[in-house]
């Protein structure tokens, strides 16, 4: 949903929690790693930080499974970590996690960069996974599909309740994706997308709004 922020607690040292809620991109990286040199439970600060992290990309992944990247980095960081724990290893884990705060907090203002909201931009990722370095005009074209199709989407299954234990239903928004992805006028350019590109982001593109739209009123963007 735009304007909601991903975050993580403030932490008024490492290990603290005030309980207040916030974009993660106001986090004080620099303030938190003076702090953390001089705590004396840095142990407890990687633990409370890894915590934090941890829930912010639950939440990523759950708005855009095409982050997986930046889960597959932080289990790495935690794979490392548990296997030595000694200060060395506390100390680079730490500097590894603020590392990827900063990384999923450059992650999290794509939206605004890229000129969509979040979940136009989990469709556009959708829709070039698979196609590297498309052209200026070629990315606005995606960029106009994913915003268009998930409203006429979201306006379809907003008709019925339950949509998913419909077949008819289901049935419906397979076609108007399919439909309007292989349309000449709204869909994906026939220079960059095969037909086989098509049918398969289509398929794709529904198994994405069963998970995300389980009903007309409830998705993953609002919660």
């Amino acid at each position: 949903m735009i304007g909601q922020s991903v975050g993580v607690y403030s932490t008024g040292q490492p290990g603290g929690d005030s309980g207040k809620l916030f974009d993660i991109s106001q986090i004080d990286i620099q303030k938190l790693r003076q702090e953390f040199e001089h705590s004396p439970r840095q142990n407890l600060a990687v633990q409370t930080l890894k915590v934090r992290v941890e829930k912010c990309l639950e939440i990523m992944l759950r708005r855009n499974p095409r982050r997986v990247d930046f889960s597959e980095r932080f289990q790495k960081i935690v794979d490392e970590y548990n296997q030595e724990t000694d200060r060395a290893t506390i100390e680079k884990t730490f500097e590894a996690l603020l590392n990827l705060v900063e990384a999923l907090s450059d992650e999290e203002q794509r939206s605004v960069r890229e000129g969509l909201d979040e979940e136009s931009l989990a469709i556009f990722d959708l829709l070039c996974e698979k196609k590297n370095e498309l052209n200026p005009r070629t990315r606005n074209r995606v960029k106009k599909i994913a915003q268009e199709l998930i409203e006429k989407i979201k306006a379809e299954i907003g008709k019925v309740d339950n949509w998913r234990a419909k077949d008819t239903t289901k049935a419906q928004i397979r076609s108007l994706i399919f439909n309007y992805l292989y349309d000449e006028q709204t869909g994906l350019p026939v220079d960059v997308y095969s037909p086989k590109d098509v049918n398969t982001l289509a398929e794709e593109l529904f198994k994405h709004v069963y998970v995300q739209y389980p009903d007309a009123v409830e998705n993953v963007y609002n919660q």
